[in-house]
């Protein structure tokens, strides 16, 4: 018998539970669009693959399901991409004979590569401003660390309008810029939100506050109202 896969799954627990696409959708903060797209694997129609995982973290919360399990058959059907590198190998012979017809290339190249420089250079008046390139930019910024525990926990918590887990979140590796906006969201308690400066890694404690809930006085007796006989 066949392994029930990830979308047989989601869309089976959901039909059991008499849980419609859209009240799913309500609970969960997820579009519909995106639930559907998992109930029928058509992972084409889904975001990146990291907010996908964060989704399937929520149905694994709101359908009552395994999240291991869960994450196991998106792994199944959706592996993540394998970054692969080509290690240049000299050949046993002939190595520099075979690259002959490319040197003259290269010198042409390079004298080409000059030119442009010594004329940009001779325009901005010998003083060229050291800005880092967009290529430097991106080579310099690194992963750091965030960790988001509440009180209570099982809160969701989104970081510049993106979904990165439920809390406590340890250890959650975002890219290092100055500010992030962090927001933190539970049913029944205040949302909390604050900027954060995003040069280091972070561990952050917060405190949800209740939101208070009027409560009937019991017993509670209204004076009646009386009303005067008229005069005769």
């Amino acid at each position: 018998m066949d392994e029930i896969t990830l979308g047989d799954t989601l869309r089976f627990t959901r039909m059991r539970l008499k849980i419609s696409h859209e009240a799913l959708a309500e609970r969960s903060n997820i579009r519909i669009d995106y639930i559907k797209a998992l109930e029928q694997e058509d992972f084409a129609a889904l975001p990146e693959r990291p907010l996908v995982r964060g989704f399937i973290q929520i149905l694994a919360y709101e359908l009552s399901l395994d999240l291991p399990m869960l994450e196991g058959k998106l792994d199944q059907v959706w592996q993540p991409q394998e970054l692969r590198y080509h290690v240049w190998q000299e050949p046993e012979t002939g190595f520099l004979w075979n690259l002959a017809p490319v040197f003259p290339v290269v010198l042409i190249l390079a004298l080409v590569g000059w030119l442009v420089f010594s004329a940009i250079h001779a325009s901005s008046g010998g003083n060229l401003e050291a800005k880092p390139s967009v290529l430097e930019t991106n080579v310099q910024a690194k992963t750091i660390p965030l960790s988001v525990k509440t009180v209570p926990p099982g809160a969701y918590v989104y970081l510049d309008r993106g979904f990165i887990g439920l809390s406590p979140i340890t250890n959650f590796p975002i890219t290092q810029r100055l500010k992030g906006q962090l927001r933190v969201v539970k049913a029944g308690f205040k949302p909390y939100q604050d900027s954060l400066e995003l040069i280091e890694g972070h561990s952050i404690e917060i405190n949800l506050e209740v939101i208070p809930v009027a409560v009937p006085v019991a017993n509670s007796v209204v004076n009646p109202v009386v009303i005067p006989a008229a005069k005769p």
